[in-house]
């Protein structure tokens, strides 16, 4: 087994692994994958691909977003093998992921490596019907925010320091949620997708219309929403019609 950079000719066989993370995400097109993905990728083969691993490392931390193996070389230490590739090509302090509650033995695995479990997070998605059911309010509005407005607007909505700024660094647009011009919400959001990841408000009653507003900017019909560590916002959307995706654990580990 040896570990290489991906090629933009690897695009094929990372679809075929994609599928593996059964996650339901919208599968990213060749031009993402080649600009956005790519250079954040690692493969592991010996006479055949046996799995891929996708990280980004901003601002001291290694979000390590894909950990495939192929199902045909499960229990072979291919995850293990790409974890430690990962740790050597990050030469940051932290790392973190997140893993579905229900994969025990991802679970074990990163947590033999060094990591435990931060917090819990769900993902959803809005179709249609859903939105539409959601009732704007006059006194909500959302807007991009410029850099220079990151942290004010990270601390009023109770984001993570940093998120805004990795965002962009992955192309994404930063946003605020404001109710009578005060900061309430902030997302990192992704029109292409389209989907909110982070997605934080102050008041689980504000979730439901910036989940619409965000819809509405991206100019499409449905939206994925990752909601962390904030329960009552989680119960929030599912009465609003969210459909649960799945949930999962946040995991983070140091590495210096």
């Amino acid at each position: 087994m040896h570990i290489r950079p991906a090629r933009d000719s690897d695009y094929e066989t990372f679809v075929a692994l994609f599928a593996e993370l059964e996650t339901g995400d919208p599968v990213p097109n060749r031009e993402r994958f080649i600009e956005d993905i790519a250079p954040g990728v690692i493969f592991a083969e010996d006479d055949a691909v046996l799995g891929y691993s996708y990280f980004h490392v901003h601002d001291g931390n290694c979000h390590v977003r894909h950990l495939v193996t192929a199902s045909g070389a499960r229990r072979r230490g291919v995850g293990r093998a790409l974890l430690r590739a990962v740790r050597e090509r990050a030469r940051s302090a932290t790392w973190c992921l997140n893993v579905k509650r229900d994969n025990v033995a991802a679970i074990a695995l990163y947590e033999s490596e060094g990591f435990s479990i931060a917090y819990e997070s769900a993902a959803f998605r809005f179709d249609a019907t859903a939105l539409a059911r959601i009732a704007l309010r006059g006194d909500l509005q959302i807007r991009a925010i410029d850099e220079a407005e990151d942290a004010a607007v990270e601390r009023a909505a109770g984001m993570r320091a940093g998120s805004f700024a990795l965002g962009r660094a992955r192309k994404r647009e930063p946003i605020a949620l404001e109710e009578k011009a005060r900061v309430v919400g902030g997302a990192v959001f992704d029109a292409h997708f389209p989907g909110a990841f982070p997605f934080r408000v102050t008041r689980a009653d504000l979730a439901a219309p910036f989940a619409r507003m965000l819809a509405e900017r991206a100019g499409r019909d449905h939206l994925f929403v990752t909601c962390e560590a904030q329960r009552d916002v989680t119960a929030a959307l599912v009465a609003a019609g969210a459909t649960l995706r799945f949930e999962m654990f946040h995991m983070r580990g140091e590495l210096a």
